[in-house]
């Protein structure tokens, strides 16, 4: 299933477009979390020192904001709320195919509009899932795996594959609007993440 077209045109003159690619790209607010085995606890069990390194050097991370366990967990649930309501969300393990997946939810959603949106990414090792979805968004954009297509509303929507040594990590389409409310959630407070899980309940 090709899901971009890399003879598409960028539209680097898009003010949005640049807003996004600089938070997204240049400002990903992600972290890879490494740990080092520094010894045992008193019951036997394995102590680990964890480092954290932002993916970008500005380090504009969400960890850094304060912004991590529930927090972080309601950024996620936040993006995917909409998708899940209409089956176009699904978070997978490292053996499950995002190809397959996406077939599998293409095939059952109602196609008045063909570019509804869809995420459907891989769990990845030292990183949230929360962080793991704007790493794996930021990757489409760094290497240029994404096309820019406009639905019947006149809306832009983005189509983004992310993959790692030729395996299929992510594919996500996403309106322009529903990105620009993402690069939001990284300069969020704790009191206003907070107040989005009030808002829920």
């Amino acid at each position: 299933m090709t899901w971009w077209n890399k003879n598409s045109l960028i539209p680097t003159e898009n003010q949005n477009f640049q807003i996004i690619i600089e938070e997204f790209v240049f400002k990903c607010p992600s972290c890879n979390e490494k740990k080092t085995k520094i010894g045992v606890n008193e019951a036997g069990k394995p102590r680990y020192k964890r480092q954290y390194t932002p993916v970008s050097a500005r380090n504009r991370t969400f960890r850094r904001n304060g912004i991590t366990g529930n927090s972080l967990t309601t950024v996620l649930a936040q993006i995917r709320r909409p998708l899940v309501k209409r089956g176009a969300y699904a978070l997978l393990n490292g053996k499950e195919s995002v190809e397959n997946k996406v077939r599998e939810i293409t095939r059952n959603q109602k196609l008045e509009d063909p570019y509804f949106e869809i995420i459907v990414f891989q769990k990845k090792s030292g990183m949230t899932d929360p962080e793991t979805f704007y790493y794996y968004i930021r990757n489409a954009f760094a290497h240029g795996s994404f096309e820019v297509k406009t639905n019947s509303k006149g809306e832009k929507v983005y189509c983004l594959e992310c993959c790692n040594n030729g395996e299929l990590k992510g594919r996500f389409r996403l309106k322009e609007t529903s990105l620009i409310s993402y690069t939001k959630f990284a300069d969020m407070s704790v009191a206003e993440i907070k107040a989005l899980q009030r808002k829920k309940k």
